[in-house]
């Protein structure tokens, strides 16, 4: 994760919650093709990349968010959601 989501479990109060939109890709990162596409693009253009959930999940837990969820949203597109303890 990068800093600013350090800063925000940092900042964020004790209950509060982090709350992430992004398009996903699966666990096993061979799609689907929308956010793979993207995630080529962003290669191209920035240092960012396309996450799986799992991934956000492992780094969530890793910052010390807990009570993590997924939710589809439109699209490809999911909610990732945290809870500072």
């Amino acid at each position: 994760m990068s800093f600013s989501d350090r800063k925000s479990f940092r900042y964020l109060e004790c209950g509060g919650r982090i709350v992430i939109h992004e398009m996903l890709c699966n666990d096993e990162k061979t799609g689907p093709f929308a956010p793979a596409a993207f995630g080529m693009l962003m290669m191209g253009w920035t240092e960012g990349k396309q996450y799986s959930g799992l991934e956000l999940s492992t780094m969530l837990k890793e910052i010390g968010f807990e009570d993590i969820q997924i939710h589809k949203a439109f699209g490809y597109y999911s909610i990732v959601t945290g809870r500072k303890a």
